[in-house]
């Protein structure tokens, strides 16, 4: 018997985006956290879990943008 295809990979925003590119895609990201694509409860638990990565990515890149602007009127 031949496996489901993969769902969809939900709209994600660039951080995300960028998240599930680093694993090689969606497909990939499901099953690093051992979780399967073709799964619809899977699918949303990994949602979540990229939603909380791009997340943390958003937050670090503001502080990182906050940092510079601080710095650079030190000269």
């Amino acid at each position: 018997m031949v496996p489901p295809p993969p769902l969809p990979a939900p709209p994600l925003n660039s951080y995300e985006r960028e998240a599930v590119k680093s694993f090689g895609g969606w497909t990939a990201f499901c099953n690093a956290y051992g979780l399967k694509p073709q799964n619809a409860d899977d699918n949303e638990e990994a949602y979540q879990i990229v939603k909380r990565m791009g997340e943390n990515d958003r937050l670090d890149a503001e502080e990182k943008a906050k940092a510079g602007k601080a710095g650079a009127g030190r000269r």
